[in-house]
């Protein structure tokens, strides 16, 4: 199939008829030009856009899975902030510092600083 070609402009009907002979037969190609299609080049060019199709997949694969990431955290801190203000308005019991171990029971925790802990606890 003939590509278009810019032929000029014209004023006159004469100008017109020259310039209209000028125009290419259907079946003329340039010598640089290929034949048509082949079926090797369809083929890399399907390969090609399904790969670029796939990439747009994994693009929103992992967009979803970084939204959720995003929103379960969210959640997590309304939810730590929500315990806090129950705690500051008394509707929730306060919950244990990180308070070592009972000195009776682990024998690596020394009782002053067990002591020490726990009063820092109830002074909070």
């Amino acid at each position: 199939m003939p590509r278009p070609r810019f032929l000029g402009k014209l004023s006159k009907a004469e100008t017109f008829e020259a310039l209209e002979a000028k125009i290419p037969k259907a079946g003329y190609k340039e010598d640089d030009e290929e034949e048509g299609v082949d079926n090797r080049s369809f083929a890399a060019f399907k390969r090609m856009m399904e790969d670029a199709v796939e990439a747009t997949r994994n693009k929103s694969r992992s967009a979803k899975e970084k939204k959720k990431t995003n929103r379960i955290l969210a959640k997590q801190g309304w939810v730590s902030q929500m315990k806090r203000v129950q705690c500051y308005l008394g509707v929730r019991p306060r919950q244990a510092l990180t308070i070592p171990m009972n000195p009776d029971i682990d024998p690596d925790v020394d009782f002053q600083h067990f002591e020490e802990a726990k009063r820092k606890y109830d002074a909070a």
